[in-house]
C-alpha cells in the first residue's frame, strides 16, 4: 500500500470507518506510520469492527496490538469510539 506521500510529511491522519473495508490492515498501518511526522497523531474511529472481507472482529485490545506491531503507534487516549495514537520514535516514548 502506498499513498504517494513523502515520508514523515503528515501531522495527523484521521481514519474513520475505514478498518471494516481494508483487506490488509497491517500494510495500511505501516503506510500511515511512514507518512506521519515524528510525534504525529493517528485518530481512529472504531468500536468493535467487523472486517467485511474476512468477517474478523477487532476490539480495542486488538486495535492497540495492530498499531504497536505495525507502527509502532501508542494509544494515547480513548474517547468513546475514538482512539488517539501517537507515533513512537524510540523505546523511551513508552515511558
Amino acid at each position: 500500500m502506498n499513498t504517494g506521500l513523502p515520508d514523515e510529511s503528515v501531522d495527523i491522519v484521521l481514519l474513520y470507518n475505514v478498518l471494516p473495508i481494508v483487506k490488509n490492515r497491517p500494510a495500511l498501518i505501516k503506510e500511515l506510520y511512514r507518512i506521519l511526522k515524528p510525534g504525529g497523531t493517528l485518530s481512529v474511529k472504531s468500536g468493535l469492527v467487523l472486517n467485511l472481507y474476512s468477517g474478523e472482529r477487532i476490539g480495542t485490545e486488538d486495535l492497540e496490538k495492530l498499531m504497536l506491531d505495525n507502527g509502532p503507534l501508542k494509544l494515547e487516549r480513548r474517547i468513546g469510539k475514538f482512539h488517539i495514537f501517537k507515533k513512537i520514535e524510540n523505546n523511551s516514548d513508552f515511558i
